[in-house]
């Protein structure tokens, strides 16, 4: 828990009924009367002050798992808000998430633009980035917000005996609870933005990967609409199941914590009991169930595995990925009530705003690690050819065997062109183009990150393996977007760090300030129109109806090399399914297909 710290009353008579507009900050007091209690950051270095931790909503225990988020409790004196608030690396998190960040530059400049980021890590992990969000702040000059929210099935669990269909129980019905979290923050930044130099009328949402997702979601809520104004989606997979879906993974999450409590001593066993228990008893369960408990419910019925994305217990998944009785994490419920029944970015289906969206070169090398890991991690140790890297990994494959390097590379290649054609597919193209064409008068601007994808050379040691195991892979371009070139990034920026030297910081450090110049360009615009300012290279044209172009972000070791491109970004997925059924390796096509079900929770095949 967050310490309160409590000073004499007349140590806030400052902020107590200030005019938001003339707010002056300063870096003795730093201290903010928010709608709930007075607040005091602190310090960062020259970058910007900040304000951590503070409360947005009740904690969710007891009776108020699985609801709509509540209104903190207020508190009298002043709460020291100088750190993060506790963090989780285990899946799921804790319970205790509803706690939010806020970061400015050191300047008194008032009704800045307000940047709010939902954070990624597949909605089951990670946290508000607390350590690395304040040269955001200085270097776009804005206030920046980040919230932790229900994760994992505290953050989106539905299940028939916890929903009662009576009017005025939709939100706790829906399952979005990661969701209403993230609205009930916005309505956060609504109240109380201003007090920190922010302007309530010009708030964007941004988020990468899961968060992304997260937003688009968002984009397609009526509850969401009226508190931001603009869209920032990097690494973006939408996507929204039917209630039967969440209902069937809840289903066998219960059986696995039933005899996980020792309520009973098989699956078997444990299937009757949960047929013969009343709606009162499953939701009694349930609500007393820690997070670990409830996480171990979503194992194989072996006890192996771990919560994860993915329906692999039905009939057509191939043989060796088959997992009967593991329930899958699904996250998004397209109930239409917190998101629309089709989330699909058409007329009718979203709400629309200006929207950067966009995705890297090599999505999907990230995430085949675990997969290929014998390979991956010789390559990685920097002191052998990529050649011998794979050939000594040729046995300790875990998915596909390949019989030579020759067909390692091969069908390494394919897997990727494949697994990130759809990603780009359904992360920025197809959106890209049902958004204009539903609503072409909301500017809509594309990117395509290609830093490390192979293009330059960038003087980083073992250069040939970096580019074959990860290119410009996935949350690859948050750095740069964020610039985090000076400052120490998150741990699971590891592997692209390891490329990051003297020889090319000049060529980094200069696209990473490109970047976040069309960032602020984005943030600062009352319209959304990106306008071309000198710290851009060239101009970033909207991607239209009549004219599909994006841009693509790259540099050399001592210069950006950035252009507009106007060829088709990827394939059709009608076109990957015909080369997938035309290519001749099995263990290949199975593992896409498996693959394709994990990451995209969808039977694309």
């Amino acid at each position: 828990m967050l310490r309160p710290v409590c000073f004499l009353a007349s140590s806030i008579l400052l902020v107590l009924g200030q005019d938001a507009r003339s707010i002056d900050f300063t870096p003795k007091e730093l201290v903010v009367q928010t709608t709930y209690g007075a607040v005091r950051g602190t310090s960062i270095d020259d970058h910007a002050w900040a304000w951590l931790g503070i409360p947005y909503g009740r904690p969710p225990f007891g009776s108020l798992r699985w609801k709509a988020p509540e209104e903190p409790a207020s508190w009298d004196g002043i709460r020291l808000c100088d750190a993060p608030a506790r963090r989780s690396r285990e899946r799921g998190g804790v319970e205790d998430r509803l706690y939010l960040n806020v970061w400015r530059p050191q300047t008194n400049e008032r009704l800045l633009p307000v940047l709010v980021d939902v954070h990624g890590g597949g909605n089951m992990g990670y946290d508000g980035m607390a350590n690395v969000m304040h040269p955001v702040a200085r270097n776009a000059n804005c206030v920046v917000v980040t919230m932790n929210y229900r994760i994992g099935a505290l953050g989106w669990f539905t299940h028939p005996s916890l929903r009662t269909g009576r009017p005025g129980d939709e939100l706790n019905d829906s399952g979005n609870f990661g969701l209403l979290d993230i609205v009930h923050a916005l309505k956060w930044v609504q109240k109380n933005i201003e007090r920190f130099g922010g302007d309530l009328t010009n708030v964007t949402l941004s988020g990468e990967s899961s968060g992304a997702s997260n937003v688009a979601l968002l984009l397609h809520s009526k509850l969401a609409e009226p508190y931001f104004h603009k869209a920032f989606l990097a690494s973006a997979y939408p996507f929204a199941a039917p209630h039967s879906r969440g209902d069937k993974a809840s289903r066998l999450a219960m059986i696995n914590m039933l005899v996980d409590a020792g309520m009973a001593e098989t699956h078997d066993t444990a299937r009757s009991k949960l047929d013969g228990m009343s709606d009162s008893d499953i939701a009694e369960f349930l609500r007393s169930r820690t997070p670990a408990q409830l996480n171990r419910g979503y194992r194989r019925p072996n006890g192996q595995g771990s919560m994860d994305w993915g329906d692999f217990d039905q009939p057509n998944i191939p043989a060796k990925y088959r997992r009967k009785g593991k329930p899958e994490f699904v996250y998004g419920f397209a109930d239409g009530q917190v998101v629309s029944k089709d989330v699909n970015f058409g007329k009718g289906n979203w709400f629309p705003k200006p929207v950067m969206i966009g995705t890297d070169h090599d999505e999907n090398k990230y995430f085949h690690y675990g997969h290929f890991k014998s390979a991956f991690d010789n390559a990685m140790k920097g002191d052998v050819s990529l050649d011998k890297a794979i050939e000594d990994g040729l046995d300790g494959q875990a998915r596909v065997k390949f019989e030579s390097v020759a067909e390692f590379k091969t069908g390494w290649n394919f897997i990727n062109r494949m697994t990130t054609g759809l990603f780009t597919w359904n992360g920025a193209q197809n959106p890209a183009r049902a958004m204009v064409r539903s609503h072409p008068a909301c500017p809509v601007y594309v990117f395509q990150f290609d830093y490390g994808s192979g293009n330059y050379d960038l003087k980083y040691p073992n250069q040939e393996s970096h580019r074959f195991f990860l290119g410009a892979s996935h949350s690859f371009e948050l750095p740069f977007f964020f610039d985090w070139m000076d400052v120490e990034p998150p741990k699971w920026v590891r592997w692209q760090k390891q490329r990051w030297n003297d020889r090319n910081y000049r060529g980094r450090k200069s696209l990473a300030r490109a970047m976040t110049a069309y960032l602020r360009a984005f943030l600062h615009s009352p319209d959304g129109v990106i306008r071309r300012a000198a710290d851009m290279p060239i101009e970033w044209q909207a991607w239209t109806a009549d004219k599909e172009r994006f841009i693509s972000f790259d540099a050399d070791a001592e210069s950006t090399q950035i252009r507009m491109n106007s060829t088709k970004l990827v394939p059709s997925p009608d076109d990957a399914r015909r080369e997938l059924e035309a290519w001749n390796h099995q263990p290949t096509i199975d593992y896409i297909k498996y693959f394709i079900i994990y990451s995209y929770q969808h039977n694309w095949f």
